[in-house]
């Protein structure tokens, strides 16, 4: 179409509507490019889902408050269940403010919802890092080759503030190499965080997660690089 005015118009008289039978499923075609420049300011976070929860129901809640490019729901590969959360891509970050600001806490299949911006942390300066208290400093291990900054980011900041996080990498595959650090806001975060998580199963595997106390040379360089 012409103007994405004309899209959003389209996109709001058809969503949800029957076609033969079949209900339609609506969404904008945006070259990849520019779906993923900068998607981040235009991400939203939606956590307490239920394990099955249902995509168009999910799409049409959002839908409400401007134009969606993508709706990615990650499902537990052990079990196939939902992870109990979402990312929605809106087309501006305005948009994405306004669902955050209107839908955090909102009843969604029996739950209330939690919605907000998926921020990456900022950088932070070395000296910065290196004035954290050690008993805000996390080590997380046993966790899958696949498993990226992103996830662990968004996994401790479910139970704590999260300043920084840092999953080293093996060269020879560019997999995570099983373990991971997240740094807390406070020391009473990361307590939370080792309560809430060590032990879980994620992803099929049993969480480890710890005040970091590194141990051997190789765990120590990894955990010196981290800050």
């Amino acid at each position: 179409m012409a103007k994405c005015s004309e899209a959003e118009a389209a996109i709001k008289a058809l969503q949800g509507s029957d076609l033969e039978g079949r209900r339609l499923k609506v969404l904008v075609a945006w070259h990849k490019r520019e779906l993923l420049g900068n998607a981040r300011s235009r991400d939203v976070y939606v956590g307490n889902l239920g394990a099955d929860p249902d995509h168009d129901s999910l799409l049409r809640l959002f839908a409400q408050h401007g134009l969606l490019l993508r709706i990615n729901m990650p499902d537990d590969e052990a079990t196939g269940a939902s992870k109990g959360y979402a990312f929605v891509t809106f087309s501006s970050e305005a948009e994405a403010d306004a669902a955050a600001a209107a839908l955090d806490g909102a009843d969604f299949e029996g739950r209330p919802i939690k919605v907000a911006k998926s921020e990456k942390p900022k950088p932070e300066p070395r000296a910065a890092k290196r004035a954290v208290e050690h008993t805000q400093k996390l080590f997380v291990s046993n966790l899958v080759s696949s498993f990226t900054e992103e996830e662990l980011h968004d996994m401790i900041a479910e139970e704590g503030d999260v300043m920084h996080v840092s999953l080293p990498m093996d060269p020879a595959t560019g997999n995570c190499r099983g373990f991971g650090f997240a740094t807390c806001a406070t020391a009473e975060d990361a307590a939370r965080v080792v309560t809430a998580l060590d032990g879980a199963e994620v992803r099929g595997k049993t969480l480890r997660v710890s005040i970091a106390r590194p141990r051997g040379p190789r765990l120590q360089e990894a955990y010196d690089e981290s800050w």
